[in-house]
């Protein structure tokens, strides 16, 4: 039996739940406004004019589409609600829109009891911000805490790249889901599913959350020159031992100070305990800077592999998309058509995803696009993706009235419904 999924989101939380679920063979329907997926214009918005756009194409891959107007109580078949054509709803709309479209959980799951439900939202489906928009660097990382604490006291804080939150949200939108499909194998029930930005952004903050909560107290964000998380070598930066609070570890020291090849470093009073290596980490980190500047970052691997000492490069992006290790670890996959490779999710089944054949369905017969109506939906795959809905003026007026596409493109809906099969609209 195949999952099918009606996703009902845009832009990257969602649709990235929904594209994991595609890549594990699930057939996912993304149903998207006449105007598309406002993430298809990602760049065009910025001012950007390219043919392209690999944010969506990354999170709506698998999937096939389908143009409606989410603004009536009815669904493809002019008195059903989406779910009846759909295992799984999964949507980003906020709590309010989706009282008013009969879309909302309660009362989806009157109707259909093994429906899962999947909610996500920038703030949850509870409480007065339900209905707030919420976008990652809003609800996830500035709301949650994570941006004021990433900096010292005082400090500006910085922005988190584009995405990141959106997409650990929907790592943690597709554990719900796939737990409440294990629960409904025992129990033959649906259940609801809620995921948001916020409530992610503070599970990923636990740890200083949860010391606040016990002790009252946080751990405070020292400077760059006490706590320096990388070093610089002479051929570029890496990280690992040149942190201060990582090299002050006892068990990390010893073969610290036999890769640098710096003994006496063991008997300076400073860094005697990893309690004095914290109180003088500055110092610390100024006397392994200028170490770590004698060799180059190749050299340097090499001692600290000999000496069992961890570490690690710091990648920019093409270094990334090159690393041996990413590619190894099916961190990139290539396009079905060659050239350009996609990441790749972090939840991957052993030896990378391999892509289901899509599940066969029964040809249309003469007549059934006018009696049931919904648009058919056209594949998103990887390498294959429909562009921006280019729809005339009178067919967009089709599509808003009631998701529909008459082949004849003359009649109203309401005559479609009422013809007798067979017969053709009036001209």
């Amino acid at each position: 039996m195949v999952l099918r999924v009606v996703e009902l989101a845009a832009w990257v939380a969602g649709p990235s739940a929904a594209g994991v679920l595609a890549d594990w063979g699930a057939d996912v329907i993304k149903v998207e406004p006449p105007g598309g997926d406002p993430q298809r214009r990602v760049f065009q918005a910025i001012g950007v004019s390219v043919a392209a756009a690999p944010p969506f194409e990354l999170d709506n891959r698998g999937k096939r589409s389908v143009v409606a107007r989410p603004a009536l109580r009815r669904g493809p078949r002019g008195d059903e609600p989406p779910a009846r054509h759909g295992r799984r709803v999964h949507h980003q709309l906020p709590a309010g829109r989706l009282e008013r479209l009969d879309l909302d959980h309660a009362t989806l799951r009157a109707q259909y009891p093994r429906l899962i439900y999947a909610g996500v939202t920038g703030y949850g489906m509870e409480g007065p911000d339900r209905n707030r928009p919420g976008y990652d660097i809003g609800a996830f990382w500035a709301r949650s805490s994570m941006a004021a604490t990433h900096v010292p006291p005082g400090t500006m804080p910085i922005a988190v790249r584009s995405a990141v939150g959106d997409h650990a949200t929907g790592i943690t939108t597709v554990a719900g889901i796939m737990a409440a499909l294990y629960e409904r194998e025992r129990t033959g029930e649906g259940r609801l599913v809620s995921t948001s930005l916020l409530r992610t952004g503070m599970y990923l903050m636990g740890w200083d959350l949860g010391i606040y909560l016990r002790f009252g107290r946080i751990q405070s964000t020292r400077p760059v020159s006490a706590t320096r998380r990388r070093c610089s070598t002479a051929t570029g930066p890496a990280t690992g031992p040149c942190s201060g609070h990582r090299a002050g570890a006892g068990r990390h020291w010893p073969g610290l100070l036999a890769a640098i090849e710096r003994p006496e470093l063991a008997d300076d009073p400073r860094f005697g305990s990893s309690p004095d290596r914290a109180k003088n980490s500055e110092a610390l980190v100024a006397e392994l800077d200028d170490v770590f500047r004698t060799r180059t970052r190749e050299e340097w691997a090499r001692r600290f592999d000999i000496h069992d000492v961890w570490w690690a490069p710091v990648n920019t992006i093409p270094d990334a998309i090159q690393d041996p290790q990413a590619i190894a670890a099916w961190g990139f996959r290539r396009h079905a058509g060659g050239g350009w490779r996609r990441p790749v999710p972090g939840g991957g089944v052993a030896g990378g995803l391999r892509r289901p054949r899509p599940p066969r369905r029964p040809r249309a017969r003469r007549g059934r696009a006018h009696r049931r109506g919904a648009r058919r939906a056209r594949p998103l795959t990887s390498h294959r993706i429909i562009r921006e809905p280019a729809l005339s003026g009178e067919k967009t007026r089709q599509y808003g009235e009631g998701a529909r596409a008459l082949k004849t493109g003359r009649a109203s809906l309401p005559e479609a419904r009422r013809r007798p099969r067979g017969t053709r609209a009036r001209p």
